[in-house]
């Protein structure tokens, strides 16, 4: 090192002599050991390579690339109605999962993000592992290897008249439990991904099927959306194999310990839920079997949404009073679970039981019994939405009973005439504390 005197008495600064520090450097590790040179070359190549692929990741968007989305699949995918957006680099990722590698830590393939400025759930809408399955049924329903394209292959499947896609997807999913002409007319009306806006195409037909066949949820929040007073989030729109919907909020979980008030308003909106989902003016009956905490949100401005929708049984009560089948006018009564030997929802029932009714009371079954009464039991979530009633709340209304009633009665009957006094004490009580 040398030393440059300054031309005041304030001290000296030392310049590094730059030649003279390679050479000390370049000398000493010419005194390693040739495989620890190795290794120290190893790791600077690797560093730069590592550092150089994390930049790049954080600069280009894989909403871009075609093989990311697996928009090369089509029409055996979701749609293409966002692809526009996609490629002009609206979307994005938002926190740990703006790097892709990081993507395995989102077991359900559900990731958070930005539609320009506005908060999304991106979604693939199966496990990767399920996905690969599907495809590997569908190349072999062509004939083809099990490693095929699957955008030809899906082709070979068949023409997909209406007729056809009912009898091909009856059964094969909760929405296709019971599937008539006219909730087939319903969903192509409201399915955002056509480009004519009076008929389907072959190919987005396909598409439809593929939706249908791998998770029903696009196609029930499309159908049954929140202009037509359902409660479930935006759809968007998809590019290949990833669907957008709006980002609703925090999920019912976060909202356990609130207080009394927020916690009544919150239950009083998932009993109008459920009122709305058995009856509507689209005559068409809503069962949701999945009914969780974790599978409601509440949003900004305080409304319960349902963010996951796949396991929702669609009954055609117009065709059922057209139809008159023999007992279509008696109820089906929702039996109690006890939930002894399993654990989940603790909602079961067979689908036919209730694609043949007219009336059931099983959505407010299910409300009660996995969120508002004493039965509900999530882990250390014991004792409902609603535990810890007000004891002046309890001595007026007597509402730990109702709720118990409602999920569990002594008889036949009494949950649809419980639902009602309760959805009139939840009113009262909410204008009270307003």
């Amino acid at each position: 090192m040398r030393r440059r005197k300054s031309g005041s008495n304030f001290g000296a600064t030392i310049i590094p002599d730059f030649k003279e520090y390679r050479r000390i450097m370049l000398r000493r590790l010419g005194r390693l050991p040739k495989f620890t040179q190795l290794l120290l070359c190893l790791s600077l190549v690797l560093s730069i390579l590592l550092y150089g692929w994390l930049i790049y990741t954080l600069l280009t968007s894989p909403f871009q690339n075609d093989a990311f989305t697996e928009r090369d699949k089509c029409p055996a995918c979701y749609g293409t109605h966002l692809c526009q957006s996609f490629s002009q680099g609206q979307m994005s990722f938002s926190g740990a999962f703006r790097f892709p590698f990081l993507h395995f830590l989102s077991l359900k393939n559900v990731f958070p993000g930005y539609y320009g400025d506005r908060q999304v759930v991106f979604k693939r809408l199966a496990h990767t592992s399920e996905l690969q399955a599907f495809d590997e049924r569908l190349c072999l329903k062509g004939g083809d290897p099990m490693d095929c394209d699957v955008a030809e292959s899906v082709k070979k499947v068949s023409s997909p008249t209406t007729k056809w896609l009912m009898q091909r997807l009856k059964g094969q999913s909760d929405m296709m439990a019971c599937p008539t002409e006219r909730l087939m007319e319903t969903i192509y009306h409201y399915y955002i991904e056509k480009i004519d806006a009076v008929d389907l195409s072959a190919a987005e037909k396909l598409q439809l099927m593929t939706t249908l066949l791998i998770n029903p949820e696009p196609i029930i929040i499309q159908t049954f959306s929140q202009k037509q007073g359902f409660p479930f989030p935006q759809y968007l729109g998809a590019c290949g194999r990833i669907v957008v919907e709006e980002y609703v909020g925090h999920s019912m979980r976060s909202y356990y310990d609130a207080p009394w008030k927020v916690r009544l308003k919150l239950a009083y909106q998932v009993m109008k839920l459920a009122d709305r989902l058995t009856d509507n003016s689209m005559q068409f009956s809503l069962y949701w079997l999945d009914i969780s905490y974790d599978n409601l949100a509440v949003d900004k401005q305080g409304y319960v949404r349902i963010v996951d929708a796949e396991n929702v049984i669609v009954v055609d009560k117009w065709q059922i009073k057209q139809d008159k089948k023999e007992g279509w006018d008696e109820p089906f009564y929702a039996e109690f679970d006890e939930c002894r030997n399993h654990q989940g929802t603790c909602i079961h029932v067979f689908p036919d039981l209730l694609c043949d009714k007219y009336v059931s009371d099983f959505n407010y079954y299910a409300v009660c019994r996995n969120l508002l009464s004493s039965y509900a039991n999530d882990g250390r979530y014991v004792g409902g939405l609603l535990h810890d009633i007000p004891g002046d709340i309890e001595n007026r209304y007597n509402l730990s009973h109702l709720l118990s009633e409602c999920a569990k009665p002594k008889e036949d009957g009494i949950r649809l005439k419980v639902k009602d006094e309760l959805l009139e004490i939840f009113r009262s009580l909410n204008r009270e504390y307003t």
